[in-house]
């Protein structure tokens, strides 16, 4: 049995599809031999924190935590079984296999990583003085980790171990290719598009300092419905990044996926993800690209069309435990 652990669902992150997407995979590989191990929400939005929020997500994954206890405690778990985990980050996962010891069985964790202490840029930087060596701990216990990117498994052996590198498989993030590229539109217009959170690590007021013709617009300032943002991108015909943090990053590969030529700093998993014609060292030279995009455009969604695969990747890994 697959023990599946989800993110809280919540609309302004891509916790929704993610689930979707992963449901769909264990229907298809596994026949549905998975157990949803939900949580208990907290309000569903983002009031302090930035990817999540930081009380709502505890208590969503203490919840789950309650569960699975339960689940223990009435011999459900059995041996070989396997706990994914959507968000490997997660205080208190140690107690998995803390049970699983004492009731003299095996288990299997597996998920995703998305970020932690080792990210240089990441807000959650600040947590290494603590955090590291808990971090260590989980690596020592889980089984295989899914990453977004080669540049996020490269951080994570320099910074933690590097005798986990083989725990570490880049596989790619759930993403919907297919739907998002239904919202494609034919007809483009001088639209310049960020997609990125309004924190420091985003760093929007490169872009607000941006001189180029067109119209420039922050989705994250527009308060869209998912649908009416894929329509966006789909008119626009450049999407920007100035992140000194990505470890994947969706809005540009939406953007991407819908048509929208990207201009992105030449650093982070953008770098494995896009030719160099398609990063800048400079803004003045994000300014020229985008100048030159929005006269010369051109569709460049083939760029995106390797994610198509990612949740299969996904599933073929962990097939390897069933």
């Amino acid at each position: 049995m697959i023990y599946y652990l989800p993110l809280e669902r919540l609309d302004k992150r891509y916790t929704n599809s993610m689930h979707d997407l992963l449901m769909r995979g264990f229907n298809k590989w596994f026949d549905g031999n998975v157990t949803v191990v939900g949580g208990q929400d907290l309000g569903g939005e983002i009031r302090v924190g930035s990817f999540l929020d930081s009380d709502g997500t505890n208590y969503w994954k203490f919840a789950q935590l309650q569960e699975i206890c339960k689940l223990f405690r009435n011999n459900e778990i059995k041996d070989n079984d396997i706990f994914f985990v959507s968000d490997l980050w997660f205080p208190g996962l140690e107690s998995i296999k803390y049970m699983a010891m004492f009731h003299n069985i095996t288990v299997k964790i597996v998920g995703f990583f998305h970020a932690g202490s080792w990210t240089e840029t990441d807000f959650v930087r600040e947590l290494e003085p603590w955090a590291a060596n808990l971090e260590r701990g989980w690596f020592d216990m889980i089984d295989e980790v899914y990453l977004g990117s080669e540049f996020i498994k490269s951080e994570i052996v320099e910074k933690t171990r590097a005798r986990y590198f083989r725990r570490l498989i880049v596989t790619g993030l759930p993403f919907d290719y297919d739907y998002v590229k239904s919202f494609s539109n034919p007809v483009k217009e001088d639209l310049v598009i960020f997609t990125g959170r309004l924190v420091d690590e985003k760093q929007p007021w490169v872009f607000d300092n941006l001189k180029v013709r067109g119209t420039k617009i922050k989705t994250m300032e527009q308060n869209l419905k998912k649908e009416d943002y894929y329509r966006l991108l789909g008119k626009a015909k450049v999407i920007f990044s100035s992140a000194l943090q990505e470890n994947f990053g969706y809005g540009p590969i939406e953007g991407i996926t819908l048509g929208c030529m990207p201009v992105m700093p030449n650093r982070l998993a953008y770098k494995e993800q896009y030719p160099e014609g398609y990063r800048y060292q400079t803004a003045k030279q994000a300014e020229e690209m985008i100048n030159n995009f929005l006269r010369n455009y051109k569709d460049v969604s083939f760029l995106t069309e390797r994610h198509k695969n990612n949740v299969d990747n996904i599933m073929k890994e962990i097939s390897k435990f069933v």
